[in-house]
């Protein structure tokens, strides 16, 4: 019995030994430039990292298209908006304004923007995070985390499970925090193609359709400029013309209406893409990762069996 337990006292001294050497060497490992590359820079910890921005500047890229092509068509609204087709004739004056058939368009278009500059500021903040959190879960928690581990190990006085569970908290947020930011991304990403990849690049392509269509719609000239002096049959013919010209164009109107609606539809579909994969799939995906991360920290990893009279824990 007493060989047992003096077999059992050296395997806990072994490990203990074992345990302060690999503290040491993380601890180590975090300020010095030489080590860190090697143990925290190392390909696993960059194909993570890499892999996280390479998915938002992805999505930022294509937010950044979608933006532009946004507004450009506002550019090319804002010039078509209050052309007028005046047509006066015979003492009969009619009036057909062509900026009011794009209005419910370039109102959503001004939505859109909006929605698209809320989206590229929250895909930067991300890309910042993800170069900003490495360091911080290094040198802020981390680092602490290891001190609190070794005094939990050798510390002679009070509570030492107290500072060796701080130290283990310390060290899974630590954990953490450095991969939650790339896995939020891959996740985001992975639902990305898999439910919005499609109907983002249909809206994209038949609002580039629509946007071609706004390009080829000049400011209508004025039909009432003077028409010298001609015979009254020719100013009967032009003023003939002149009306047959524009309730032509207003057939044409009525028609590119329902175009016009098209791109609206395809303007709330974008939206509704860049929304959750800018904003909210973010959010909760981070969220869900953080209550994990939490139910674990607090609850499952840390919860330890009552120690024997006598005996110290390691952790």
């Amino acid at each position: 019995m007493g060989a047992h337990k003096e077999g059992m006292m050296k395997r806990k001294s072994l490990l203990r030994v074992v345990l302060t050497a690999t503290l040491v060497f993380l601890l180590l490992a975090v300020f010095l430039p030489p080590l860190t590359r090697v143990v925290f820079e190392a390909p696993p910890f960059r194909s993570a990292d890499a892999a996280g921005l390479a998915y938002v500047d992805a999505a930022f890229d294509r937010a950044l298209v979608a933006f532009a092509l946004a507004r450009t068509a506002n550019a090319i609204i804002s010039v078509i908006q209050g052309s007028e087709l005046d047509v006066a004739p015979a003492g009969i004056g009619m009036t057909i304004a062509v900026g009011q058939v794009l209005d419910p368009l370039n109102d959503m278009i001004e939505r859109f923007s909006w929605i698209m500059l809320l989206s590229l500021v929250s895909l930067g903040t991300q890309k910042v995070l993800l170069e900003m959190i490495p360091w911080f879960s290094l040198k802020l928690l981390l680092a602490p985390a290891l001190v609190l581990l070794l005094a939990g190990l050798w510390w002679p006085f009070g509570d030492v499970r107290r500072l060796s569970r701080w130290g283990g908290r310390l060290l899974m947020l630590a954990v953490l925090l450095r991969f939650c930011l790339p896995l939020t991304a891959w996740m985001n990403d992975q639902l990305y193609a898999r439910f919005l990849d499609t109907r983002y690049v249909a809206a994209m392509g038949e609002f580039e359709q629509g946007n071609a269509l706004l390009q080829t719609m000049n400011p209508v000239p004025d039909v009432t400029a003077a028409l010298g002096d001609t015979s009254f049959i020719d100013r009967f013919r032009a003023n003939a013309q002149r009306l047959s010209d524009a309730a032509n164009l207003q057939r044409q109107l009525d028609v590119l209406k329902t175009r016009f609606n098209r791109m609206i539809e395809q303007l709330l579909t974008m939206i509704v893409v860049f929304l959750l994969n800018s904003v909210l799939l973010p959010i909760a995906f981070l969220w869900l990762i953080m209550a994990l991360g939490r139910r674990l920290l607090f609850g499952l990893i840390l919860v330890q069996p009552p120690l024997a009279p006598g005996e110290k824990a390691l952790f």
